[in-house]
């Protein structure tokens, strides 16, 4: 597995700092190691079809890919849907694992695993759904018509992950971390640059 060029966004050191001085606990690692196991999926899916990694570029909240030359808008679309997917399968084989052996770290694994796959799977902007159904529209209907409906899910999007930023911040009584990765999120899906 080989990437041609690993950038590091000059927000990402900042924000691990800010990460780890608002939490300094091992939950910290835990979701930054829940992060690394969605993008292995994109990496998987990518080397597994025969592709390469031109670029991997931390960002503060996430990665993001450049493939070495284009693929067709199936592969794209295989390749944005494996990182939830990978995401998935790695909750669902925490849970039982966190309930034998009785451990409250693997099953907070679990859990925000499962999130960080749930949510990436909206079809908001830079999220994996987005980009799964932007491949979708485009194979299947002319591009005027695709955009249009693209912008359409992208404003139905940032009302459903509103929502679900709220009911995090709520059920997770406004911890410092989760706040400031809700709001990169919207940052994110509503268009603004960081």
């Amino acid at each position: 597995m080989r990437i041609g060029r690993l950038l590091i966004h000059p927000a990402f050191a900042f924000t691990l700092f800010c990460f780890f001085l608002a939490e300094n606990s091992v939950y910290s690692l835990a979701v930054l190691f829940c992060a690394a196991v969605h993008e292995l999926g994109h990496l998987a899916a990518i080397y597994t079809l025969g592709s390469s990694v031109a670029e991997l570029s931390l960002l503060p909240f996430g990665a993001q890919i450049t493939l070495s030359r284009e693929v067709s808008y199936k592969k794209e679309a295989i390749i944005a849907a494996s990182g939830p997917i990978f995401g998935a399968l790695f909750s669902a084989f925490l849970f039982p694992l966190s309930t034998f052996l009785r451990s409250e770290l693997l099953f907070f694994c679990a859990v925000c695993s499962l999130w960080l796959s749930a949510i990436n799977i909206l079809p908001a902007r830079g999220f994996d759904g987005a980009r799964i159904l932007k491949c979708a529209l485009l194979q299947n209907f002319p591009y005027e018509k695709a955009l249009t409906l693209i912008k359409s899910s992208e404003l139905v999007s940032l009302v459903l992950l509103t929502l679900c930023v709220c009911a995090t911040l709520v059920f997770s009584s406004c911890n410092l971390s989760l706040c400031a990765i809700c709001i990169y999120l919207l940052f994110s899906a509503s268009g603004c640059d960081y």
